[in-house]
C-alpha cells in the first residue's frame, strides 16, 4: 500500500484489575488490597489509547485476538469509542479473552502481574493482513505472554519475527514492546526479531535481559 499514515498496534489486548496492597505477601501469607478498577491493559491497548488521547486525529488500528466473551465484547467498545480501526480485532468464537491481574504495591510502587492468556495463545502470524492496513509503524507486544507467536516454527525464526518480517515486505516500520519475563526465554525469542525491527520498547531490567555476552573473570 503507498502512502502509508498512522499506527498499526497489535499483540496484547486484556482486561486488567488492578488492585493495590501495602506490600505483596510471602507464601502462605495474606495481603489485604484496597483501590480496584478495571481498565484496558496490553501494549497494542495502552499504545492505540494513548496515542488517541494525544492525536484526536492521527489513524489508529489494531490487530488482535479477543473470546466471545462479556471481556471481549467490553475491549471491543474500548476500541471503537476511542475510533480505533477493529476490522483485524478478530473474535474467537468459545474462547476467553486475555485477563490479567495486577497488583500494586503502596510501598515500594512496584507491580506483580498475574495472567490468564485465553484467547491470546492462539495469535498466530495468520491473523495478520498488512496489505489491509494503512498504517506506517507497527507497534507489536509482548513476547512471552502468546504461546502460538512464541514457538519456534522453522529454523531460528519465530511467530515474532515472521510477523515483523511481514510488516517490513509491506513498507512498514517496525517496533516491538517487551515484557519482563524469565532473561533466558526473553533471549531466545526475542534475538531472532532483532534484524526486523527499526525501533525496541525496553525497561532496564529487559535490556539487561537481552546482553550478547558477558565479561570473563578476568575482567
Amino acid at each position: 500500500m503507498t502512502g502509508r499514515h498512522g499506527i498499526i498496534t497489535a499483540g496484547t489486548w486484556c482486561v486488567d484489575t488492578n488492585r493495590t496492597i501495602e506490600a505483596w505477601p510471602l507464601e502462605d501469607g495474606i495481603a489485604e488490597y484496597g483501590m480496584e478498577s478495571r481498565q484496558g491493559g496490553g501494549c497494542a491497548c495502552n499504545l492505540a489509547l494513548d496515542v488517541r488521547a494525544l492525536d484526536p486525529t492521527l489513524p489508529i488500528e489494531t490487530i488482535t485476538l479477543v473470546g466471545d466473551d462479556e471481556n471481549g465484547a467490553w475491549l471491543r467498545k474500548l476500541a471503537t469509542d476511542a475510533r480505533i480501526g477493529t476490522k483485524q480485532m478478530h473474535v474467537v468464537q468459545g474462547q476467553q479473552t486475555h485477563v490479567s491481574d495486577a497488583y500494586v504495591s503502596s510501598t515500594t510502587r512496584r507491580r506483580t502481574h498475574l495472567h490468564r492468556p485465553g484467547v491470546g495463545d492462539l495469535l498466530d502470524p495468520s491473523h495478520f493482513d498488512f496489505d489491509a492496513t494503512y498504517g506506517k509503524y507497527l507497534h507489536l507486544g509482548m513476547p512471552g505472554c502468546h504461546r502460538s507467536l512464541d514457538t519456534h516454527q522453522q529454523s531460528d525464526e519465530n511467530g515474532w519475527s515472521q510477523i515483523l518480517q511481514k510488516a517490513k515486505a509491506a513498507g512498514i516500520k517496525t517496533n516491538l514492546e517487551l515484557a519482563s519475563i524469565e532473561p533466558e526465554t526473553m533471549r531466545r525469542i526475542v534475538f531472532p526479531c532483532l534484524h526486523h525491527l527499526d525501533m525496541l520498547v525496553v525497561n532496564d531490567l529487559e535490556i539487561g535481559s537481552l546482553r550478547i555476552w558477558q565479561r570473563s573473570p578476568a575482567g
